[in-house]
């Protein structure tokens, strides 16, 4: 019986196939920005893009400027630290960190001092996030799990929101965890935004989820419907 096919089989398969017919176009990008000079196949753009910025920004310009080559060839540079993401997080898969990549790719513009590749990523995982919403936060028992019911879209502001009105937790831990699980925000970014250590912003965050889970049923009572 044969192996089903899995995301990164797939994604291998692809750029075996991209790279067959389209491997002389690493000639003409290497005569036209230095960076890539000696890349003579398309791994060797990917490979010069991971450890080179300016690599890395021209073949994102020609991505974001509709070459679906270069497209394929950012998504293959940055595909290590998307699977790295992908197998840290329980519900999402590598489908859902490609999918949520490529529209943070093409509206990236540069920033000065910025490593690329890692910022890419970095605002791919704060998207996620985002995007994830904060049933989490409140976790719903299902009383069936044969048969669960549909998650509704509730999101890290509506829930502290709520916890604000009932006093649950303080304003400035509920401040901090929405810049964490609502924003995206690191650790060490939340710590500059409060004004306060990133152990401070650990334990707010821990101390104030906590105390959400513990009023989860009082919480979901008082969401917008």
């Amino acid at each position: 019986m044969s192996r089903p096919t899995t995301t990164r089989t797939r994604l291998d398969a692809d750029w075996l196939d991209t790279c067959r017919r389209h491997d002389p176009l690493a000639l003409e990008w290497a005569r036209s920005c230095p960076a890539l000079d000696g890349c003579t196949r398309l791994d060797d753009v990917v490979a010069t893009c991971r450890r080179d910025d300016v690599a890395m920004l021209a073949v994102l310009t020609r991505a974001q400027s509709g070459c679906p080559v270069a497209g394929r060839s950012l998504l293959r540079a940055l595909l290590p630290h998307l699977a790295g993401l992908a197998r840290r997080d329980p519900q999402r898969g590598l489908d859902d960190y490609l999918g949520a990549c490529w529209p943070v790719a093409m509206g990236y513009h540069p920033e000065p001092g910025a490593h690329v590749l890692s910022t890419l990523a970095l605002n791919t995982r704060k998207a996620m996030v985002r995007e994830r919403g904060a049933l989490w936060l409140v976790p719903v028992p299902v009383p069936d799990a044969a048969a669960p019911t549909p998650e509704p879209e509730v999101t890290v502001r509506d829930v502290m929101a709520v916890s604000r009105r009932l006093r649950l937790v303080p304003t400035a831990s509920a401040d901090v965890l929405t810049s964490v699980y609502g924003d995206g925000l690191s650790g060490r970014e939340a710590a500059q935004r409060h004004g306060m250590s990133p152990d401070m912003v650990r334990y707010r965050c821990s101390s104030a989820v906590r105390v959400l889970r513990a009023h989860r049923h009082e919480i979901l009572d008082n969401l917008p419907a």
